[in-house]
């Protein structure tokens, strides 16, 4: 991907921001405006956009690269694909880490892992209670659930 920015005199017709690629210039002949081959509609980044956002922009328009641009319209550089997939699988470990309630700075902190389990301490118990009291009704009705097999099924719904 070839990004032009700017004018001169060969681009006297061209926007002020357009790209086009290596191949499409190679194979025209010298005489061929560059106008004739660039695509006018470049989706840019600037420097202040999210993250996510950039993300979303890669995805929806299933891009390789984009040029990020200043509020002058000057590149300061060019994101690429694998950029974004750096970016996208941080985000996920940091969905999944917040879903399991725990963060990174916990991971890197193992000094902080009594305060951790202190707070979860709770939850675990009530846990450990209920799966005890599942497991204490189950053995009281042993006998219907070998009479009527067909309940076996569902314990994990109930429990």
């Amino acid at each position: 991907m070839i990004f032009l920015m700017g004018t001169s005199p060969r681009f006297d017709q061209a926007p002020r921001e357009s790209s086009s690629h290596a191949p499409d210039l190679l194979n025209q002949s010298p005489a061929t405006p560059v106008t004739r081959v660039m695509d006018t509609n470049l989706f840019v980044a600037r420097p202040r956009m999210d993250r996510e956002q950039v993300a979303r922009l890669f995805q929806r328009r299933r891009l390789w690269v984009v040029p990020v641009l200043d509020s002058h319209d000057h590149i300061l550089g060019r994101i690429g694909v694998h950029d974004v997939m750096d970016v996208l699988a941080a985000e996920a470990r940091e969905d999944a880490l917040h879903m399991v309630g725990t963060s990174p700075r916990e991971l890197i902190r193992p000094a902080r892992a009594w305060t951790t389990a202190r707070v979860r301490l709770p939850w675990l118990t009530a846990c450990l209670a209920c799966s005890l009291a599942s497991a204490f009704l189950l053995r009281a009705f042993e006998t219907v659930l070998d009479r009527a097999i067909m309940l076996v099924p569902f314990i994990s719904i109930i429990t």
